[in-house]
């Protein structure tokens, strides 16, 4: 549970903190929504920039979205080759304690009004109550906005601005030559940190083992912390091809594939 005070005095913390190193090459590309509070997003950058770091991509999404919206850093995703990266993105939503609505107004089932005294009747706010898994309840405000138009309107200004903006059938695409066997040679996070190594085995369930250069051994979840291939193993042509459609079959379904084939033959 996000406690208002704390929202706000981590928002302001982190403005005075990236003041001045705002990046205006970065741009909102695409989006999907994952849930009803969060949503998978594109962002790009100039290929005459370099890769943005971890809080550049923070301090886009903060500003772009007037701290209405936070990144998910363990879904993040770079795609080198594209000056891409994506990530899940999330609302963040004061809360504060359900005691508080002794202070407020009662406008409907469930909704509580705050009048903000000092700052004027114009920043009255709506509270409604809300309930987490354990059943603990608690106040969250009430957005005038949800995440699909906030996400809209920024991608929205970024196609005005720029003739072709990438999306994540672009990512598809670049993805469909990406399947890692053991023996392939890739670049992946750990622990916030990029490195290279060597696969050394797949499990079944989707588990990867990595020895690194340095003789270090990595156990990965699964392939999303690995962001390049930069060494291809024994696996090559025909057979490679073929792993290829199958993997992106069982993923995105046969008749996307299909398609996406037949558009690269064209």
């Amino acid at each position: 549970m996000l406690n208002t005070k704390n929202v706000m005095r981590i928002a302001s913390q982190f403005s005075e903190k990236m003041s001045g190193e705002t990046r205006g090459d970065m741009f909102l590309s695409d989006w999907e929504k994952t849930g009803k509070n969060s949503a998978k997003v594109l962002v790009g950058w100039s290929k005459s920039l370099a890769l943005p770091r971890n809080e550049e991509f923070d301090h886009f999404i903060l500003s772009s979205f007037d701290s209405k919206l936070g990144v998910e850093f363990k879904t993040l995703r770079i795609y080198p080759r594209l000056n891409l990266a994506s990530f899940i993105v999330k609302e963040l939503v004061p809360s504060r304690n359900l005691g508080d609505v002794k202070s407020m107004v009662k406008v409907g089932p469930g909704r509580y009004l705050e009048a903000q005294a000092l700052t004027g009747d114009q920043n009255k706010r709506v509270w409604e109550v809300s309930e987490n898994e354990g059943g603990d309840k608690f106040l969250t405000l009430v957005r005038e906005s949800n995440i699909e138009e906030l996400l809209e309107e920024k991608r929205g200004s970024i196609k005005w601005r720029k003739a072709e903006v990438p999306t994540f059938q672009v990512v598809a695409q670049e993805q469909a030559n990406f399947v890692i066997e053991p023996g392939d040679g890739v670049r992946f996070y750990h622990r916030g940190i990029l490195k290279e190594g060597t696969i050394k085995s797949i499990k079944p369930d989707g588990t990867i083992f990595i020895k690194t250069a340095a003789g270090q051994a990595i156990e990965l979840q699964n392939e999303s912390p690995i962001v390049d291939l930069f060494h291809k193993g024994p696996a090559t042509g025909d057979d490679q091809k073929e792993r290829v459609k199958e993997y992106w079959t069982k993923v995105y379904g046969k008749e996307y594939v299909d398609k996406w084939l037949s558009y690269k033959k064209s």
